[in-house]
């Protein structure tokens, strides 16, 4: 009904139903829409649904990528080496390639595409509360659901990376489809060598492209002035960059000053990081009844930020909150800390 009555008023016709309603209640009606795409067509309907629209506090934006050719990722027959090169491949060097085609560019003009966020998001001026989805470029990994992999990491920035908690596992089954092994087999806390060098893609990866999203964020903090809050995932929902109207601040008065410098990378720098991880080689989780295997839990900050903090209360509660398997993925994190049991690492920038 809404769909006709909006294409006849494109074709000079009334809109009996709509011309009835005042502006504040279409605004609500559009606060609920919430879909960049659907409201760019809203805006397009009328002047007045043109004016309104660009008032819209609450938008998301969602990026397809035309061009995939992504076949997933699987562990193929050979060695563990040949393996763990796909997962680089597949993690780091793809994503940052889509960045680089599609969202490189911090400064907005005409000849931004029309897959660009800037482009996207120029008819509004009122965004309080923006979310974007990116294309995913990490096949199967941490999109297989129960019997795959697992990988999932949440990151909050200001004008740096402020924070980011990673949950991975090697395996996600139902408890009824896994065979638990024994006490003494369960504390034997051993990685092998390729153990380590998984994990190591995977904070790798994990913070190179929250620095990519967060280079991305640049521009648009700077036009879009009334933003409280940002998130931006991908379509499998591994990873989620987000930050708070004060983080904001920061950002945009970093990006209005001369002192922000261009980045050859195109991503945001990654300070010296300071890193806690958990692992346990089986973990069951009762409550949501899920086994993982090597199961691990990291919690990365600035080596700066740790002065004056005690413990990591203030990111793993919640960390995962409002996630798709948010209350399995908060089991875990719990079960995890209360192994106490942890190692700490160091990180350079880069």
């Amino acid at each position: 009904m809404i769909e006709r009555e909006m294409g006849s008023c494109h074709e000079g016709r009334k809109l009996e139903y709509f011309d009835a309603l005042p502006d504040a209640l279409l605004e609500v009606i559009f606060n609920k829409v919430v879909d960049a795409k659907s409201l760019c067509r809203c805006f397009c309907v009328c002047k007045r649904f043109a004016s309104i629209v660009s008032q819209t506090g609450v938008v998301s934006l969602t990026i397809r990528d035309t061009n995939n050719d992504n076949p997933g990722l699987k562990p193929r027959s050979g060695t563990s080496t040949n393996f763990v090169k796909s997962l680089v491949k597949k993690l780091i060097t793809k994503p940052l390639q889509f960045l680089h085609h599609h969202l490189s560019s911090p400064k907005f003009d005409s000849s931004h595409s029309r897959n660009s966020p800037y482009e996207a998001l120029k008819i509004f001026d009122e965004i309080r509360n923006l979310h974007i989805e990116l294309p995913s470029h990490v096949g199967d990994v941490g999109s297989d659901g129960p019997g795959g992999w697992l990988l999932r990491w949440k990151a909050e920035f200001g004008v740096e990376l402020e924070s980011c908690v990673l949950l991975g596992a090697k395996s996600l089954k139902r408890k009824r489809e896994h065979k638990l092994k024994t006490d003494n087999q369960q504390n034997v806390l051993i990685f092998t060598h390729d153990d380590l060098k998984l994990r190591v893609v995977w904070i790798i990866s994990c913070l190179i492209a929250a620095s990519a999203r967060h280079y991305l964020l640049r521009e648009i903090v700077r036009k879009h002035r009334l933003l409280q809050r940002i998130s931006i995932t991908d379509s499998s929902k591994q990873g989620r960059v987000c930050m708070g109207e004060e983080q904001i601040q920061k950002l945009r008065n970093l990006v209005n000053s001369s002192v922000i410098s261009e980045s050859t990378v195109e991503r945001t720098r990654v300070p010296d990081l300071s890193i806690k991880l958990w692992y346990l080689p089986e973990l069951e989780l009762p409550m949501t009844g899920y086994v993982m295997e090597g199961a691990t839990l990291v919690v990365i900050r600035p080596v700066d930020w740790l002065k004056g903090i005690d413990g990591d209360g203030d990111v793993l509660p919640g960390a995962f909150e409002g996630e798709e398997d948010g209350k399995m993925l908060g089991e875990a994190v719990r079960a995890m800390v209360a192994k106490k049991s942890s190692y700490l690492m160091e990180m350079n920038s880069f």
